[in-house]
């Protein structure tokens, strides 16, 4: 089945944020309203991109009180949702 990307669940509006591996994710996750992003690393992206607010950014994110996760570069488009099990990305429409 083909799917498409998306940077939500389409079952429960997870947050996903992923892309090619030198990104400014941080400005990724500001524009998408994401505020607690699992396994991201906060202080690498603010020094390697310029972001000098980084005390604004939790450091450490439970999977239980994340609105998002990270997902780096690599994305499988038949994954499921971390929060609710489904299917994370809608099947393409043909």
């Amino acid at each position: 089945m083909d799917r498409q990307v998306s940077n939500r669940c389409v079952n429960c509006g997870f947050g996903f944020v992923f892309g090619p591996v030198f990104t400014d994710f941080i400005g990724i996750i500001r524009r998408h309203g994401f505020q607690r992003t699992y396994n991201f690393d906060y202080r690498l992206y603010s020094r390697m991109f310029g972001h000098n607010d980084e005390r604004d950014w939790q450091r450490e994110v439970a999977l239980s009180d994340c609105d998002s996760i990270f997902l780096g570069c690599v994305v499988d488009l038949n994954m499921k949702c971390p929060m609710c099990g489904a299917f994370a990305f809608a099947e393409r429409s043909a």
